[in-house]
């Protein structure tokens, strides 16, 4: 007879016989006798048995076999409790299971669900969900209370009942508050496990107190393991209509503002791996509003930071690799990468930065908007601050003295009305790529000898900036602001726009390398004082790479009202196919290029057909320059393109007359004019008028 056709056995009790074959002899053992010699050979997790993990049944037939003494066993993702009482009839493998111990009117496994474990009062709920496979089983549900009530202790029950759920998918889930009611803490939400989601959809605001009754500076939400410096895993906070979480920072007593990893913010995640922020609006935070501590692959989306007290609205802070190295000095754990997108976010209002980018590496911050950040306070802790910060501290312990290069980048940024800078460098690495900062203020109520507040961009010690298509637009002082510190000397390599300055487009205090594009245009600078639209200087001594650096200009310029590049003891510059063309004030002529104390001064191809007078000059080297090379450098008859041979000790001088005598007096004796179009030779017999330039050859 065929399988098939045998009639289906029901009601196993295990004493039921199958053949099999023992030393050559075929014989016959119970299903129990099977069960007891196969249990010992499976994981642990197949037992039944208690463990690290729990109660888990791999399948049905494991959870009715687990004994009666585990109390509690987890199968299909869902929570199953012995439970005694008379169940006849009730057994339908999903919500009450039989077991192979007893019989039904004497108990059976039954699944928990969200009747069976919720508080006896009414309201709303705040939910811990349990996904399974087929369906999602609440299991554990609160109420939600109403505006002014404490919701500490529901989410404590709730934590607990998902703490102890393991080898499951976890989320945590609130129902909506009434219309501008606050879901209010009596203290920090700790959540210190991995692989949990929390969903809200309510306004929270943090209000712990001392045992005085007054509200102390707390964080609000926070993820981080019990082990501080383990990470904590496949974390979520989200809402699916922006929730706002509260620091409440106007009625905290009592703090005072100090660098600290474990800081009073609205949102905290520590040491965090593969996490996830969406949704998510901190505001009012004493410190930060979001702050991710030395975190690593993550997503933060569609979510901001506002009106934080004393820093950043939304803060990436310390690399992972600095508490997660054997050995933080090794090379290839320093380039490690936090790797975390900051997508569609935003802040506002915060008395630090908008954003913070400290010593984490590898991120990309896409289509962030900061505004009216910073502060003009004059005595604030974090100084005038402003719309973002890209840094890295060479001096951080865990980081053994080493610069890290930021391997940043930001995507279209928009930032407008920001005290202090719009964006502050001081690492390597740094790239904006498309984006508009816009109307940088200058806090006038701090001490700024050095004029480094209410420019667009800083870049200070070894920061340097890959800058394309950015456009800077109106800043109080200078577009891009460079200076050199004891630590290092910055750099910048930039295309784009910067327009409406109130000083120069580019103003450098000592630099290493400047690289201004022919895709950058420089237009109306030096609106309000100065007098050049590039500004390079860099004496000073050794602090300010005097005599070092090297600086190429080929930028546009449109419509400066005064003159275009000034460049002091700057090893090399190049000025090349500058139309200096529309710039310059007819009421005060002066010179458009000055190149000074250089080692090498190579200035092509400019030209100048405006009408500004007689004494308006094109280029002139003075003080010392030991090479030049002037070549083709345009003007009308009543413009000089003017070099001056004496501060040259070699090189060449050719500029374009048109066959016109020189108009201007030598300025030394023996020096020499090639007139590249006319194609005749001068030598100067002295320098008194234009009459001193005597022609000693024509073509």
């Amino acid at each position: 007879m065929k399988l098939s056709q045998l009639l289906a056995a029901t009601g196993l009790t295990g004493a039921e016989r199958f053949p099999l074959v023992q030393g050559g002899e075929t014989k016959g053992a119970t299903f129990e006798q099977f069960r007891l010699w196969l249990q010992p050979l499976l994981p642990e997790w197949m037992k039944g048995d208690p463990g690290p993990a729990g109660n888990v049944a791999a399948d049905l037939v494991a959870l009715k076999l687990a004994p009666l003494a585990n109390g509690t066993m987890i199968f299909d993702q869902a929570n199953y409790t012995w439970t005694e009482g008379d169940f006849a009839g009730q057994a339908d493998d999903l919500l009450i299971v039989e077991s192979e111990h007893a019989p039904l009117p004497e108990g059976a496994w039954k699944r928990e669900t969200a009747e069976d474990v919720r508080m006896p009062v009414t309201g709303r709920t705040v939910f811990a969900e349990v996904n399974s496979r087929e369906r999602v089983e609440y299991v554990q549900a609160y109420y939600e209370p109403e505006d002014g009530d404490d919701w500490f202790p529901a989410h404590d029950r709730c934590l607990a009942v998902l703490r102890a759920t393991v080898g499951v998918k976890r989320k945590m889930i609130t129902d909506a508050m009434p219309t501008g009611a606050w879901m209010k803490l009596s203290d920090s939400v700790l959540i210190n496990f991995d692989d949990i989601e929390f969903e809200y959809r309510h306004k929270l605001k943090i209000q712990k107190r001392n045992e005085n009754g007054d509200i102390i500076a707390a964080p609000a939400i926070v993820f981080k393991n019990d082990t501080d410096f383990e990470p904590i895993r496949n974390v979520r906070l989200s809402s699916p209509n922006f929730c706002e979480i509260h620091g409440n920072k106007q009625n905290v007593t009592g703090y005072e503002y100090e660098f600290a990893l474990y800081t009073p913010t609205p949102v905290l995640f520590m040491w965090p791996d593969n996490f996830e922020i969406d949704r998510v609006i901190a505001t009012d935070g004493v410190v930060n509003g979001i702050k991710v501590q030395q975190g690593r692959r993550g997503l933060i989306t569609f979510s901001a930071g506002h009106n934080s007290e004393f820093d950043n609205g939304i803060t990436l802070d310390f690399p992972w690799v600095a508490m997660h190295s054997d050995n933080p000095t090794d090379e290839d754990n320093l380039t490690r990468q936090s790797r975390i997108m900051v997508r569609h976010c935003e802040a506002s209002g915060n008395r630090g930065f908008g954003g913070g980018n400290y010593n984490s590496t590898g991120n990309v911050w896409d289509n962030f908007q900061s505004w009216n950040n910073g502060n003009n306070d004059g005595d604030h802790p974090a100084g005038a601050c402003g719309g973002m910060s890209i840094e890295c501290d060479p001096f951080a312990p865990s980081l053994a003295g080493r610069q890290l290069d930021a391997r940043c980048t930001v995507i279209n940024p928009r930032f407008d009305s920001n005290w202090g800078s719009d964006l502050f460098i001081s690492t390597p690495g740094a790239q904006v790529i498309g984006g508009r900062l816009s109307r940088t203020r200058n806090p006038t109520e701090y001490s700024d000898p050095n004029q480094l507040e209410g420019n667009s961009v800083r870049i200070t010690g070894a920061g340097s900036l890959l800058a394309r298509d950015l456009r800077i637009d109106a800043p109080a002082r200078a577009g891009y602001f460079l200076l050199s510190t004891a630590e290092g000397k910055p750099s910048l390599d930039a295309t784009g726009l910067v327009t409406n300055c109130g000083q120069a487009a580019v103003r450098a205090r000592g630099l290493a390398k400047l690289d201004l594009r022919s895709g950058l245009t420089v237009r109306r600078s030096n609106q309000a004082s100065g007098n050049f639209a590039v500004e390079l200087d860099n004496s000073g001594g050794a602090q300010y790479n005097q005599g070092g650096g090297v600086a190429r200009i080929k930028c546009a310029f449109e419509d400066n009202p005064k003159n275009l590049l000034i460049s002091e003891h700057v090893a090399s510059v190049r000025a090349l196919g500058i139309d200096a063309d529309g710039n310059g004030d007819p009421g005060a002529p002066d010179i458009a290029i000055i190149i000074q104390d250089a080692e090498q001064a190579i200035v092509r191809d400019i030209g100048f057909e405006g009408d500004e007078g007689a004494n308006y000059h094109i280029v002139s080297v003075a003080s010392s320059v030991a090479f030049a090379d002037i070549r083709n450098v345009r003007g009308s008859a009543i413009v000089k393109p003017v070099a001056n041979a004496a501060a040259i000790k070699g090189g060449q001088i050719e500029l374009e007359l048109g066959g016109a005598a020189p108009g201007f007096a030598p300025s030394r004796v023996g020096a020499e004019l090639f007139d590249t179009t006319g194609g005749k030779i001068y030598k100067a017999i002295g320098t008194s008028s234009a009459a001193d330039w005597l022609q000693i050859a024509s073509a």
